[in-house]
């Protein structure tokens, strides 16, 4: 059994209370993952997949119009992974953030 990774850290926010990051489900058929974050600042956000190797995946740009609680994006877009380990890299203009996640 794998829990739920989840990552507390300064990335995006507006005060110093940390927001809380996690990608579900983990593990993944590989078809489906979705990225959350309690506070998401407003600006340009990149969400990267990679592989363990480091390979690129997928690439996804997020335009975050205004200051919000509880931003909820899917990541993998339809995308069919194999079994494995990934990491979704998360991506601001001040810090990057890795969250890894699993495909059965």
């Amino acid at each position: 059994n794998i829990e739920v990774v989840k990552f507390e850290g300064g990335l995006l926010f507006d005060n110093d209370s940390p927001a809380k990051m996690k990608v579900y489900p983990n593990p993944t058929e590989g078809d489906q993952l979705t990225f959350s974050i309690d506070k998401l600042k407003a600006g340009k956000v990149v969400l990267e997949i990679r592989t363990a190797e480091g390979q690129l995946i997928n690439e996804q740009q997020l335009n975050v119009e205004t200051a919000t609680t509880n931003y909820q994006v899917e990541v993998l877009q339809g995308k069919n992974l194999a079994a494995g380990t990934y990491y979704l890299r998360v991506i601001s203009q001040d810090r990057t953030e890795v969250l890894p996640f699993i495909v059965q």
